[in-house]
C-alpha cells in the first residue's frame, strides 16, 4: 500500500516585480563575467532585498537566496 503525498504548494515569502525578477535573473546568468563587481553587486542586492522583506541582516549565502526567490516567483 502506498501513500500518497499530498503536493502543498510553497508560500511566496518574498515576492517581487517582474523588473526585481529579471534583474536577478540576469545578475545570476552573468555573475561569472562580472569579476571583481561580482561580490559588490551581491552585497548590494543582498541588503536591497533584505531591507525590502524587512529582513535583519542580509542573508549568509546570497546567491542560495537569490535563487530562492527567483524559483519563488517563477510561474
Amino acid at each position: 500500500m502506498a501513500f500518497k503525498k499530498e503536493y502543498q504548494p510553497k508560500s511566496n515569502i518574498y515576492p517581487i516585480n517582474n523588473y526585481e525578477y529579471n534583474l536577478l535573473k540576469e545578475f545570476l546568468t552573468r555573475k561569472q563575467r562580472l569579476g571583481a563587481r561580482r561580490e559588490v553587486l551581491a552585497h548590494d542586492l543582498n541588503v536591497y532585498f533584505m531591507k525590502k522583506f524587512n529582513l535583519e541582516k542580509p542573508h549568509e549565502k546570497p546567491y542560495e537566496f537569490f535563487e530562492e526567490i527567483i524559483n519563488l516567483n517563477s510561474n
